[in-house]
């Protein structure tokens, strides 16, 4: 009877340290770092209209890698959550390319031409851009 025990704590033993080594990997992964990243180069106007004509070649081209957007600053503001967003104008009068700045970019002004990379987070009613930096 002592050694079925000894094999069941030893086996519990053994599990608890595999899963807590598991949770340990999975929630102190590095993060990404856009800064890092060779960003691909696209202008405001051209990822626009490459969401319009398809958003699947899109998604497939942009999505959730990092991306230099280009173009003319239409506006700044502060989104809910206290974070500085820009939108860059485009051809479209329904879209445009609206990017969440990370904390401590600076915040260029409306109608300067700026470029900015961040992370494409795909197309809702404009193509959004997360953890954006201010290239210079």
């Amino acid at each position: 009877m002592k050694k079925k025990t000894k094999l069941a704590l030893f086996i519990a033993c053994v599990c608890i340290t595999a899963v807590g080594t598991v949770i340990w990997f999975v929630w102190n992964k590095p993060h990404r770092s856009v800064e890092k990243e060779k960003g691909i180069k696209v202008t405001a106007e051209q990822l626009v209209i490459d969401y319009e004509l398809s958003d699947s070649v899109a998604n497939s081209k942009y999505l959730d890698k990092a991306i230099a957007v280009s173009g003319k600053v239409a506006a700044t503001a502060v989104n809910q959550d206290g974070q500085n967003t820009v939108t860059l104008q485009s051809a479209s009068l329904l879209s445009s390319v609206y990017c969440t700045l990370k904390k401590g970019q600076p915040v260029p002004a409306a109608g300067n031409t700026v470029s900015i990379k961040g992370i494409c987070t795909g197309k809702l009613s404009d193509v959004v851009i997360i953890d954006a930096i201010v290239e210079q």
